[in-house]
Protein backbone atom coordinates (compact mmCIF):
# COMPACT_ATOMS: atom_id res chain seq x y z
CA UNK A 1 0.00 0.00 0.00
CA UNK A 2 1.01 3.59 -0.47
CA UNK A 3 2.81 3.12 -3.83
CA UNK A 4 1.34 4.50 -7.04
CA UNK A 5 1.13 1.94 -9.87
CA UNK A 6 0.29 2.32 -13.52
CA UNK A 7 -2.55 -0.15 -13.90
CA UNK A 8 -5.54 1.97 -13.49
CA UNK A 9 -8.06 2.73 -16.16
CA UNK A 10 -10.01 4.47 -13.38
CA UNK A 11 -10.77 8.15 -14.02
CA UNK A 12 -9.77 10.82 -11.51
CA UNK A 13 -13.36 11.66 -10.52
CA UNK A 14 -14.26 8.01 -10.21
CA UNK A 15 -11.15 7.39 -8.11
CA UNK A 16 -12.06 10.16 -5.68
CA UNK A 17 -15.65 8.90 -5.43
CA UNK A 18 -14.25 5.47 -4.63
CA UNK A 19 -11.90 7.01 -2.08
CA UNK A 20 -14.72 8.94 -0.37
CA UNK A 21 -16.88 5.83 -0.12
CA UNK A 22 -13.92 3.81 1.18
CA UNK A 23 -13.19 6.44 3.82
CA UNK A 24 -16.81 6.39 5.03
CA UNK A 25 -16.70 2.60 5.19
CA UNK A 26 -13.46 2.65 7.17
CA UNK A 27 -14.87 5.12 9.69
CA UNK A 28 -17.84 2.80 10.20
CA UNK A 29 -15.74 -0.37 10.37
CA UNK A 30 -13.16 1.01 12.80
CA UNK A 31 -15.58 3.26 14.75
CA UNK A 32 -13.37 6.31 14.30
CA UNK A 33 -13.79 9.88 13.09
CA UNK A 34 -10.98 11.05 10.82
CA UNK A 35 -10.32 14.80 11.10
CA UNK A 36 -11.18 16.71 7.90
CA UNK A 37 -7.59 17.70 7.13
CA UNK A 38 -6.35 14.13 7.51
CA UNK A 39 -9.36 12.82 5.60
CA UNK A 40 -8.55 14.98 2.55
CA UNK A 41 -4.98 13.68 2.28
CA UNK A 42 -6.05 10.14 3.08
CA UNK A 43 -8.54 10.13 0.21
CA UNK A 44 -5.69 10.99 -2.13
CA UNK A 45 -3.78 8.02 -0.73
CA UNK A 46 -6.77 5.69 -1.17
CA UNK A 47 -7.22 6.85 -4.76
CA UNK A 48 -3.55 6.06 -5.40
CA UNK A 49 -3.92 2.62 -3.83
CA UNK A 50 -6.99 1.96 -5.98
CA UNK A 51 -4.93 2.41 -9.15
CA UNK A 52 -3.69 -1.10 -8.50
CA UNK A 53 -6.35 -3.71 -9.41
CA UNK A 54 -5.95 -5.50 -6.08
CA UNK A 55 -6.27 -2.24 -4.19
CA UNK A 56 -9.41 -1.35 -6.13
CA UNK A 57 -10.96 -4.75 -5.35
CA UNK A 58 -10.21 -4.28 -1.66
CA UNK A 59 -11.84 -0.84 -1.63
CA UNK A 60 -14.92 -2.13 -3.45
CA UNK A 61 -15.26 -5.06 -1.03
CA UNK A 62 -15.19 -2.69 1.94
CA UNK A 63 -17.70 -0.36 0.29
CA UNK A 64 -20.04 -3.28 -0.44
CA UNK A 65 -19.79 -4.36 3.21
CA UNK A 66 -20.68 -0.86 4.35
CA UNK A 67 -23.65 -0.70 1.98
CA UNK A 68 -24.91 -4.01 3.31
CA UNK A 69 -24.59 -2.66 6.87
CA UNK A 70 -26.58 0.46 6.01
CA UNK A 71 -29.48 -1.73 4.87
CA UNK A 72 -29.75 -3.20 8.36
CA UNK A 73 -31.06 -1.93 11.67
CA UNK A 74 -28.63 -0.16 13.99
CA UNK A 75 -28.16 -3.23 16.28
CA UNK A 76 -27.66 -5.46 13.24
CA UNK A 77 -25.11 -3.01 11.81
CA UNK A 78 -23.17 -3.17 15.08
CA UNK A 79 -23.30 -6.96 15.04
CA UNK A 80 -22.05 -7.15 11.45
CA UNK A 81 -19.19 -4.78 12.20
CA UNK A 82 -18.05 -6.76 15.23
CA UNK A 83 -18.18 -10.00 13.23
CA UNK A 84 -15.92 -8.76 10.45
CA UNK A 85 -13.76 -6.09 12.10
CA UNK A 86 -11.03 -8.39 13.53
CA UNK A 87 -10.36 -10.04 10.17
CA UNK A 88 -10.31 -6.73 8.31
CA UNK A 89 -7.96 -5.11 10.82
CA UNK A 90 -5.65 -8.13 10.81
CA UNK A 91 -5.63 -8.18 7.01
CA UNK A 92 -4.81 -4.49 6.74
CA UNK A 93 -2.04 -4.82 9.30
CA UNK A 94 -0.63 -7.86 7.51
CA UNK A 95 -0.53 -5.82 4.30
CA UNK A 96 1.49 -3.16 6.10
CA UNK A 97 -1.26 -0.56 5.87
CA UNK A 98 -0.42 0.93 9.25
CA UNK A 99 3.01 1.96 7.95
CA UNK A 100 1.80 3.54 4.69
CA UNK A 101 1.31 7.32 4.39
CA UNK A 102 -2.19 8.27 5.49
CA UNK A 103 -3.02 4.82 6.78
CA UNK A 104 -0.84 5.27 9.85
CA UNK A 105 -3.06 8.10 11.09
CA UNK A 106 -6.11 5.84 10.69
CA UNK A 107 -4.53 3.05 12.73
CA UNK A 108 -3.35 5.54 15.35
CA UNK A 109 -6.99 6.58 15.83
CA UNK A 110 -8.16 2.97 15.97
CA UNK A 111 -5.44 1.90 18.41
CA UNK A 112 -6.14 4.91 20.65
CA UNK A 113 -9.85 4.04 20.75
CA UNK A 114 -9.01 0.43 21.66
CA UNK A 115 -6.21 1.09 24.12
CA UNK A 116 -5.96 -1.45 26.98
CA UNK A 117 -7.36 -0.32 30.32
CA UNK A 118 -6.32 -3.47 32.24
CA UNK A 119 -3.61 -6.05 31.62
CA UNK A 120 -4.47 -9.54 30.44
CA UNK A 121 -4.59 -11.81 27.42
CA UNK A 122 -6.44 -10.27 25.78
CA UNK A 123 -6.27 -6.94 27.62
CA UNK A 124 -9.47 -5.29 28.77
CA UNK A 125 -10.65 -2.36 26.64
CA UNK A 126 -13.40 0.20 27.09
CA UNK A 127 -15.43 -1.61 24.44
CA UNK A 128 -15.17 -5.05 26.02
CA UNK A 129 -15.95 -3.57 29.45
CA UNK A 130 -19.05 -1.86 28.05
CA UNK A 131 -20.21 -5.11 26.48
CA UNK A 132 -19.57 -6.92 29.78
CA UNK A 133 -21.90 -4.53 31.58
CA UNK A 134 -24.44 -4.62 28.74
CA UNK A 135 -24.70 -8.41 28.90
CA UNK A 136 -25.08 -8.43 32.69
CA UNK A 137 -27.69 -5.68 32.40
CA UNK A 138 -29.54 -7.58 29.70
CA UNK A 139 -29.76 -10.64 31.93
CA UNK A 140 -31.09 -8.53 34.81
CA UNK A 141 -33.66 -6.94 32.49
CA UNK A 142 -34.84 -10.37 31.35
CA UNK A 143 -35.22 -11.57 34.93
CA UNK A 144 -37.24 -8.51 35.91
CA UNK A 145 -39.17 -8.61 32.60
CA UNK A 146 -38.15 -5.07 31.70
CA UNK A 147 -36.75 -3.47 28.58
CA UNK A 148 -32.96 -3.31 28.54
CA UNK A 149 -31.38 0.14 28.72
CA UNK A 150 -27.66 0.94 29.06
CA UNK A 151 -26.08 2.13 32.27
CA UNK A 152 -26.02 5.84 33.10
CA UNK A 153 -22.60 7.41 32.58
CA UNK A 154 -21.84 7.82 36.28
CA UNK A 155 -22.45 4.16 37.02
CA UNK A 156 -20.53 3.02 33.95
CA UNK A 157 -17.47 5.02 35.04
CA UNK A 158 -17.64 3.64 38.59
CA UNK A 159 -18.13 0.07 37.43
CA UNK A 160 -15.38 0.30 34.83
CA UNK A 161 -12.88 1.34 37.48
CA UNK A 162 -13.87 -1.63 39.60
CA UNK A 163 -13.67 -4.07 36.68
CA UNK A 164 -10.18 -2.77 35.90
CA UNK A 165 -9.16 -3.76 39.44
CA UNK A 166 -10.37 -7.35 39.24
CA UNK A 167 -9.77 -8.15 35.56
CA UNK A 168 -6.09 -9.19 35.92
CA UNK A 169 -7.12 -11.85 38.46
CA UNK A 170 -9.82 -13.41 36.29
CA UNK A 171 -9.22 -16.93 34.93
CA UNK A 172 -7.64 -17.06 31.48
CA UNK A 173 -10.74 -18.65 29.95
CA UNK A 174 -12.89 -15.79 31.21
CA UNK A 175 -10.52 -13.17 29.82
CA UNK A 176 -10.76 -14.88 26.43
CA UNK A 177 -14.54 -14.80 26.71
CA UNK A 178 -14.53 -11.12 27.63
CA UNK A 179 -12.37 -10.45 24.59
CA UNK A 180 -15.06 -11.99 22.38
CA UNK A 181 -17.88 -10.06 24.02
CA UNK A 182 -18.19 -7.27 21.41
CA UNK A 183 -19.20 -9.86 18.81
CA UNK A 184 -21.22 -12.00 21.26
CA UNK A 185 -23.15 -9.13 22.81
CA UNK A 186 -23.95 -7.27 19.60
CA UNK A 187 -25.03 -10.51 17.92
CA UNK A 188 -27.31 -11.46 20.79
CA UNK A 189 -28.85 -8.01 21.06
CA UNK A 190 -29.37 -7.71 17.30
CA UNK A 191 -31.17 -11.04 17.26
CA UNK A 192 -33.31 -10.04 20.25
CA UNK A 193 -34.41 -6.76 18.67
CA UNK A 194 -35.63 -8.62 15.59
CA UNK A 195 -38.03 -10.77 17.62
CA UNK A 196 -41.71 -9.97 17.99
CA UNK A 197 -43.17 -9.58 21.51
CA UNK A 198 -44.58 -13.11 21.32
CA UNK A 199 -41.25 -14.51 20.17
CA UNK A 200 -39.47 -12.72 23.00
CA UNK A 201 -41.91 -14.14 25.53
CA UNK A 202 -41.30 -17.63 24.15
CA UNK A 203 -37.52 -17.22 24.30
CA UNK A 204 -37.29 -15.38 27.62
CA UNK A 205 -37.15 -18.27 30.12
CA UNK A 206 -34.71 -20.26 28.02
CA UNK A 207 -32.42 -17.28 27.60
CA UNK A 208 -32.54 -16.52 31.33
CA UNK A 209 -31.48 -20.10 32.03
CA UNK A 210 -28.71 -19.94 29.45
CA UNK A 211 -27.36 -16.69 30.88
CA UNK A 212 -27.76 -17.69 34.53
CA UNK A 213 -24.05 -18.56 34.68
CA UNK A 214 -23.42 -14.80 34.47
CA UNK A 215 -24.54 -14.55 38.10
CA UNK A 216 -21.14 -15.96 39.12
CA UNK A 217 -19.29 -13.09 37.45
CA UNK A 218 -17.74 -10.16 39.33
CA UNK A 219 -20.23 -7.34 39.86
CA UNK A 220 -23.20 -9.41 38.69
CA UNK A 221 -25.04 -8.60 41.93
CA UNK A 222 -24.89 -4.85 41.26
CA UNK A 223 -27.73 -3.08 39.42
CA UNK A 224 -26.62 -2.94 35.79
CA UNK A 225 -29.47 -1.71 33.66
CA UNK A 226 -31.10 1.69 33.86
CA UNK A 227 -34.44 0.25 34.93
CA UNK A 228 -32.91 -1.00 38.20
CA UNK A 229 -30.19 1.54 38.72
CA UNK A 230 -30.58 3.91 41.66
CA UNK A 231 -28.54 7.11 41.36
CA UNK A 232 -26.37 6.43 44.39
CA UNK A 233 -22.78 5.36 44.52
CA UNK A 234 -23.38 1.71 45.34
CA UNK A 235 -19.73 0.78 45.52
CA UNK A 236 -18.93 3.59 47.95
CA UNK A 237 -21.89 2.69 50.19
CA UNK A 238 -20.71 -0.89 50.51
CA UNK A 239 -17.22 0.12 51.52
CA UNK A 240 -14.14 -0.42 49.42
CA UNK A 241 -12.85 -3.55 51.12
CA UNK A 242 -16.25 -5.26 51.26
CA UNK A 243 -16.74 -4.60 47.57
CA UNK A 244 -13.32 -6.02 46.69
CA UNK A 245 -13.90 -9.11 48.84
CA UNK A 246 -17.27 -9.67 47.19
CA UNK A 247 -15.87 -9.26 43.71
CA UNK A 248 -12.87 -11.49 44.25
CA UNK A 249 -15.09 -14.15 45.78
CA UNK A 250 -17.19 -14.11 42.65
CA UNK A 251 -14.18 -15.18 40.60
CA UNK A 252 -14.64 -18.76 41.81
CA UNK A 253 -16.69 -20.25 39.02
CA UNK A 254 -16.41 -22.67 36.11
CA UNK A 255 -14.81 -20.86 33.17
CA UNK A 256 -15.65 -23.72 30.86
CA UNK A 257 -19.37 -23.30 31.50
CA UNK A 258 -19.13 -19.58 30.88
CA UNK A 259 -17.23 -20.03 27.64
CA UNK A 260 -20.04 -22.25 26.36
CA UNK A 261 -22.02 -19.05 25.75
CA UNK A 262 -19.69 -18.39 22.83
CA UNK A 263 -20.94 -21.46 20.98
Amino acid sequence: MGQRRQHSGVGADQSMDLASATLAALEWLLVIQIPPKSAASFKVQIAADAEDPEGKVGCEALIDLHREALRRSAPARDALREQVQPAWVAGLRAAGAQFAPGWKAVFDLYDAANAPIAAGEPPLTQESAQCYFNLLAFHQALVSDEEWRPLPEMARSDYTRKLVEVYPGMPASVKQWVGRLPALWTGLYAEWTELTPDQRAARRDGLIAQLSVLKTLPMADLPMHAGRFEPTRVLEQRGRQDAIDSLMGALRFQGAVLSSLAR
